[in-house]
């Protein structure tokens, strides 16, 4: 199948989906404030706030994918030209602030940041739409707002603020549609459902969690003598089917996805080690997951429903990347979907082990265990800010491109190196106007006299070395190195950064990285670049 007519039938999708959900958003607005009283919004927004500013104070605002991958996703978002191997859903909802607020990356950090914000509402919602104990919402708000994971990725390309965000938004649509039985609701159900399913690769299991979500409304059965069920059905299938068909052709091309390749010895091992983030007291409180497994026991002595709905979502999503990541940055990202659930375990715990305690002390036992899990969250929450080397790499982009000579022609490293494990990746959206050339491709054409001004960027790509890669001495790639057989590199722009990487699969000089902008001339001649000589 043609792979452009797949990725625009997603895009519209998407967009059908949005606008659908905003509709039916706008009623119910309506009937909320027709509404006597109003409900009450100090501990809303007072979540919203903190996680607000907790996400100002550390996020890293600039890009958090290794091997340059950000700079791609932030190009086709502005673009939407390009792959969309993770879905459409990404591009579909960024793509129109870009419009709005500009074609610069600073709009979707900072729409990302509001959607993890918005997150720690949702599940203070959910939270109660479930009928989880008091307090269980506001604990799992709570976790999420300090959680270092969902703080970086908050100010960043990355795909998880809008994919949890959606996921909840569907889980509470489709809750509330078996509550009310009302045809448009559970249209709306269905249209949060095919969106949210477009935002990632693995939510093709998202299906599989709204099943099980079933068991929280045990009259469900009534509700499939109506015909909401049967339209919202249809609905999703129709919205999800450009999206499968390219799942299907990804399956087809590049074999099984990576979870089912990796088999299940594998993914228990990384289940119980440092790979799994949310057990990781580098990453993550350690009473959080204390509490999650007093949930667990709580919820399924008294309430097992829930604790089948909130254990089973939080399996289903770990479980198939836990053992994918391919070091520290994958993993932050990947976990995220699971994290909710697991939260909202820990704020089911918090109550549970509460209630021990007896009427007269449960208040002050929750208010207590509530404040240790909020301050032994806060200790890790600056974690978040860390700047490994492609985060400085980026503050030395922003910094530079704008200075360059707009007369001049930019050479940059060959997209894939090393057996195209390497990726580099430009930021060509900044530059006035595309004058990208390769390394490979400027060493095929030649260098005639009259090839004017250009200017060569060894980044941090041509410092990258595989771990199984013997770097030379001289901590530079051989494909980057090529140009000096032929030109002379005459530094007009360097900066030196520490060799930081966040990446298992991926080495960096110990001794740290000098990026630069280079004067190219060829060998035997010179050239000059403009009067004002170097840049320092």
């Amino acid at each position: 199948m043609d792979t452009e007519l797949l990725q625009r039938t997603q895009l519209f999708s998407c967009w059908l989906c949005l606008g659908g959900l905003a509709v039916w958003a706008a009623v119910r607005l309506g009937e909320r404030l027709r509404r006597k009283p109003w409900p009450r919004l100090a501990e809303p927004l007072g979540v919203v706030l903190a996680a607000l500013a907790l996400r100002c104070l550390f996020a890293p605002f600039a890009p958090i994918h290794e091997n340059a991958h950000g700079y791609e996703f932030l190009g086709t978002v502005f673009s939407l030209q390009g792959s969309f191997y993770h879905g459409a859903g990404f591009y579909a909802f960024h793509h129109p602030f870009t419009l709005l607020f500009g074609a610069r990356p600073e709009s979707v950090f900072g729409v990302n940041l509001a959607l993890s914000a918005l997150s720690a509402l949702l599940l203070l919602r959910l939270s109660r739409r479930l009928g989880l104990p008091p307090g269980a919402g506001l604990a799992a708000a709570v976790a999420w707002s300090a959680w270092p994971a969902a703080v970086r990725s908050a100010g960043s390309e990355c795909f998880f603020p809008l994919s949890v965000c959606a996921c909840l938004v569907s889980l509470l649509t489709w809750l509330a549609a078996w509550e009310r039985g009302r045809v448009l609701d559970f249209v709306a159900a269905a249209l949060a459902a095919a969106f949210a399913m477009q935002t990632r690769p693995e939510l093709v299991l998202w299906p599989v969690l709204l099943s099980l979500a079933w068991l929280a409304r045990p009259g469900w059965s009534r509700v499939l003598r109506t015909p909401g069920p049967y339209l919202a059905l249809g609905l999703f299938l129709l919205l999800t089917a450009g999206w499968l068909g390219g799942r299907l052709q990804a399956w087809s091309l590049e074999g099984l996805p990576q979870p089912v390749r990796l088999g299940l010895p594998r993914t228990l091992e990384a289940f119980f080690s440092s790979d799994h983030v949310l057990l990781n007291p580098a990453w993550t409180s350690p009473l959080l997951p204390a509490l999650a497994l007093a949930g667990v026991i709580g919820l399924g002595l008294e309430r097992w429903r829930m604790a089948a709905i909130l254990l089973g979502g939080y399996l289903l999503f770990s479980i198939p990347v836990v053992g994918v990541g391919s070091g520290l940055a994958s993993d932050l990202r990947l976990q995220q979907l699971a994290a909710p659930f697991a939260f909202l375990l820990a704020g089911a715990g918090l109550a549970f082990l509460a209630d021990r305690f007896g009427p007269r002390a449960r208040y002050p036992a929750k208010v207590g265990l509530l404040v240790a899990l909020t301050l032994s969250s806060l200790v890790l929450v600056g974690k978040a800010a860390t700047d490994f080397a492609p985060q400085r790499e980026y503050r030395f982009l922003q910094r530079a491109v704008p200075r360059l000579p707009q007369e001049c022609e930019l050479v940059v490293a060959d997209r894939f190196m090393a057996r195209r494990r390497v990726s580099a990746e430009f930021p060509a959206f900044w530059l006035p106007r595309a004058r990208l050339v390769e390394v490979s491709q400027l060493l095929e054409e030649g260098s005639g006299p009259a090839a004017g001004c250009r200017l060569f960027y060894r980044g941090l790509a041509c410092a990258t070395f595989l771990s199984d890669e013997e770097a030379p001495q001289v901590g530079i790639r051989p494909e980057c190195r090529r140009l000096e057989e032929r030109y002379r590199l005459e530094p007009w722009l360097e900066e030196r950064i520490p060799g930081i990487t966040d990446a298992s699969f991926l080495l960096l000089p110990p001794d740290g990285v000098t990026l630069g902008f280079y004067r190219l001339s060829p060998r035997g001649m010179s050239a000059e670049l403009n009067p004002g000589g170097p840049v320092r």
